[in-house]
C-alpha cells in the first residue's frame, strides 16, 4: 500500500546544476541545459500490485522495483505500460563462519569444508526454474554472466563443476563434522551430546527468498540437522545478521539478495571486493582473510602493471572467494521494471536498468515538468554519505539522484566526466613515477594541519581538471572549501592516532579500515585556482579515464553538513556506521530520520553561535 512520500527538489539530493548558454544572438532561442524534470517525487508502494495500478492510471510515471513475474506477460500486452528488463540482481547465501563463544556448541559453518559443500546441496536449477520462473540464470561467482568481466573468469567458474548433488554434499559435510568432533546418532548430528542446530534467517518480506530459505531448510533437515527458522525483513536483518556479534550465533545462514550495481561498469573491482574481502566491511565480523584483502586492495587501488595482471588478480580473487564460500551465489535475476508508456527518454542502463541517473535526467512526460516515481521502500537502513546507503531501497534512490564527479556510460561502462573537465592526465606508471611538487598539500591528522609533501614524494599519476561548481540546495554556491573538507575527512577518519595518552575520536570500525587501505595511494593536491586542481595519486590503469576518475576529488554535501555530523558523532550521540552504532549502543546516523536531522540542525546553530571554523578550514573560511 501507499505509505510514504519523499520529494526531491530539484533533481539531485545534495547538489544541483543547471547550465544556461550565454552570449547567444538575440534572434536565437536560448538553449537550456539540465534535466527535463524540475522536481521528482518518490512515493512508497510496498505492494507491487498497487504500484502497477498506479502506473497504469498515471499516478506514478515508473516503478523502480521488480514486478511480480506472474504479472509480466499481461503487462507487456498493455499499451499504456512499458516493461524494461534489467539483468543485475542476485540471490545467494551468507554463512556465519565464526567459532561461537559457547564451546559446547559447534557451528558447522566455521568449517570451510561445510561451507564449500553447500554449493552442492543448493539446487540452483530448481531456484531458477521453479522459484524464479526461468527469469534468471544460475550464478556461482559475484559477477554473473551479464558482466563484461565474466568472460575472464568463465573457465574458472566452470572448473568447479558445481551441480545439485545432495549425496556428495552430505558426504563432504559428514567428513568435516566428524573431524570437528561431531557425531551422528539416529540420523541426527550432535556435538558434546547436544543437537547441532542451524539458525537460518529467512527474508519473509521477499516471497522468492522465503521459498529459497524453506527449500534449503528442508534439505538441511534431511541430512541430519535441527533447523531453527528466523523470519524477518531487512530492518530485522540489519540487527540480527549484519549488526550482531557472529560469535553470539544469532544466525548461521542468511538468505541474501543484492540489487546489482547502480550503473554498468566495464572494470569493476567492487564485485569481488565487496562480496569476498573482509577489509571492505561487508563480511561477518571476525572473519579474516589476508590473501583476499591483499588481492582486492590491489584491484581497488589500481596497483597492477598490465591488463593481463589485473585479469589474473580478478581470477585469483574469484577463485579464493569461491573456495572460502563464506558467501555463495545462487542465481542472477532478470528483473522487470515498469513505466508509463507516456514517459519519453528513459535509458535502460545495462547495469541499473531504468533506475540509473541517466533516466531521471532524461525522462520527460509531455505537458508537465515533474516526475512521480514509485519505490517499494524509501529506506530500511541509513541515509548518510559516510557509511550509509547500504540497503537496496535507499541506494536505488540515491544512485538515481546523486551528483557524482563521474558517471559510467550506460552501455559501454567507461568513465564519463560530469562535474570535472580533465585538462591533463599524466602518468609514468605502471613502474615509473612522477616527482610531486613540494607545495602539494596533504592533511596531517597528528598535527591537525595541512602540510606540504616535501621534496621526496613520488606518484605514478597526476590529473589536472577544472571543477564545475553549482549551488547547493540552500542557494549557496559550492567552492573549494567543500572539496578540501572532503579531502581532509579521508585523512582524518582514515587514520587512527590513538595512543597511550590520547583517544582518537575520529575513528569508526567500518569507515577507518576502508579508507586506510586506500590512503597510501593519495599523494596530495593543490589548487591552481579556485576551480582548477592538480591531484596526485599512486595509481595506474591501462585506460587513462580510470586514472582520472579515481584521482579526482569531489564532494556530495556542503562542508558545514559534514562538520556538523562529525561533531554529533564524536560527541557519542550517533554513529556513521551500522557496526559503530551497535558497538556504542547508539543510532546509525540517517539524514532522513527527523530526530537525527534535528540533532544536525542544533549542531549547526551551535557552530554559528560559536563562530566555529574547523581546523581544516582555518584561514580559509571567515567565521562571519
Amino acid at each position: 500500500m501507499r505509505k510514504g512520500v519523499l520529494t526531491i527538489l530539484p533533481i539531485c539530493f545534495f547538489a544541483f546544476s543547471t547550465f544556461v548558454n550565454v552570449g547567444i544572438p538575440a534572434h536565437a532561442q536560448p538553449i537550456v541545459k539540465g534535466p527535463n524534470a524540475d522536481n521528482i517525487k518518490f512515493i512508497q508502494y510496498s505492494d507491487e500490485n498497487i504500484a502497477l495500478k498506479a502506473a497504469k492510471s498515471g499516478d506514478i510515471d515508473m516503478y523502480l522495483y521488480r514486478l511480480p513475474l506472474e504479472l509480466v506477460s499481461e503487462v507487456r500486452k498493455d499499451p499504456a505500460l512499458t516493461v524494461y528488463d534489467r539483468d543485475a540482481g542476485s540471490f545467494g547465501l551468507l554463512f556465519n563462519p565464526t567459532t561461537p563463544n559457547d564451546k559446547n556448541v559447534l557451528n558447522p559453518f566455521q568449517l570451510k569444508e561445510v561451507r564449500y559443500a553447500m554449493n552442492y546441496l543448493i539446487d540452483r536449477d530448481f531456484v531458477v526454474g521453479e522459484i524464479l520462473k526461468g527469469s534468471a540464470t544460475p550464478m556461482v561467482d559475484p559477477f554473473g554472466i551479464s558482466s563484461p568481466e565474466y568472460q575472464d573468469i568463465a573457465d574458472i567458474v566452470e572448473s568447479f563443476g558445481f551441480r545439485h548433488d545432495p549425496t556428495l554434499a552430505e558426504k563432504m559435510i559428514s567428513d568435516a563434522l566428524e573431524r570437528g568432533g561431531a557425531t551422528r546418532q539416529d540420523g541426527k548430528w550432535t556435538f558434546n551430546g547436544n543437537p547441532i542446530t542451524i539458525k537460518i534467517f529467512i527474508r519473509s518480506d521477499d516471497p522468492r527468498r522465503n521459498s529459497i530459505g524453506e527449500a534449503l531448510s528442508s534439505d538441511l533437515e534431511k541430512i541430519g540437522f535441527k533447523v531453527e527458522k528466523i523470519f524477518g525483513d531487512l530492518s530485522r536483518a540489519q540487527l540480527d545478521v549484519y549488526g550482531s556479534n557472529p560469535k553470539d550465533l544469532k544466525w548461521q545462514i542468511y538468505t541474501e539478495g543484492y540489487a546489482g550495481t547502480g550503473t554498468f561498469v566495464a572494470y569493476n573491482p567492487a564485485f569481488p571486493t565487496q562480496m569476498y574481502a573482509p577489509w571492505f566491511g561487508n563480511m561477518p565480523q571476525g572473519y579474516t582473510n589476508n590473501t583476499l584483502d591483499e588481492i582486492t586492495q590491489k584491484l581497488v587501488n589500481l596497483n597492477f602493471t598490465s591488463k593481463d595482471e589485473r585479469t589474473d588478480l580478478v581470477r585469483e580473487a574469484v577463485t579464493q572467494g569461491i573456495q572460502e564460500s563464506v558467501r555463495i551465489f545462487i542465481a542472477q535475476t532478470k528483473e522487470p521494471y515498469v513505466a508509463s508508456s507516456a514517459v519519453n527518454g528513459l535509458v535502460n542502463d545495462f547495469g541499473a536498468g531504468i533506475s540509473s541517473r541517466f533516466s531521471l535526467i532524461n525522462a520527460e512526460v509531455p505537458s508537465r515538468n515533474n516526475l512521480n516515481v514509485g519505490v517499494r521502500q524509501l529506506s530500511q537502513g541509513s541515509w548518510n554519505n559516510i557509511a550509509g546507503f547500504k540497503d537496496t531501497y535507499s541506494l536505488t534512490i540515491y544512485s538515481a539522484i546523486g551528483d557524482p564527479a563521474t558517471l559510467y556510460h550506460p552501455y559501454l561502462g567507461t568513465v564519463i566526466p560530469v562535474r570535472e573537465n580533465w585538462t591533463q592526465i599524466s602518468t609514468k606508471g605502471p613502474t615509473d613515477h612522477l616527482s610531486v611538487p613540494a607545495d602539494v598539500q596533504k592533511w596531517n591528522p597528528s598535527a591537525a594541519k595541512w602540510e606540504g609533501v616535501g621534496s621526496n614524494e613520488l606518484s605514478k599519476s597526476e590529473v589536472t581538471y577544472n571543477i564545475l561548481y553549482s549551488k547547493w540546495h540552500n542557494g549557496i554556491s559550492m567552492d573549494k572549501n567543500d572539496l578540501l573538507y572532503s579531502y581532509y575527512f579521508a585523512f582524518e577518519w582514515g587514520t587512527n592516532t590513538t595512543s597511550a595518552v590520547n583517544v582518537d575520536k575520529t575513528v569508526d570500525p567500518e569507515v577507518t579500515p576502508l579508507i586506510s587501505a586506500v590512503l597510501p595511494t593519495i599523494k596530495g593536491l593543490r589548487f591552481l585556482s579556485d576551480d582548477k586542481v592538480e591531484s596526485y595519486a599512486d595509481i595506474w590503469h591501462f585506460d587513462e579515464k580510470e586514472i582520472a576518475g579515481s584521482a579526482a576529488i569531489w564532494t556530495t554535501e556542503p562542508w558545514e553538513i559534514t562538520a556538523a555530523q562529525e561533531r554529533v558523532v564524536t560527541s557519542g550521540a550517533l554513529s556513521f556506521s551500522r557496526t559503530g552504532a551497535v558497538e556504542k549502543g547508539v543510532d546509525w546516523l540517517s539524514l532522513v530520520n527527523p530526530q537525527h536531522v534535528q540533532l544536525i540542525k542544533s549542531e549547526l546553530q551551535k557552530m554559528k553561535d560559536e563562530r566555529y571554523v574547523p581546523p581544516a578550514l582555518k584561514g580559509l573560511v571567515n567565521a562571519d
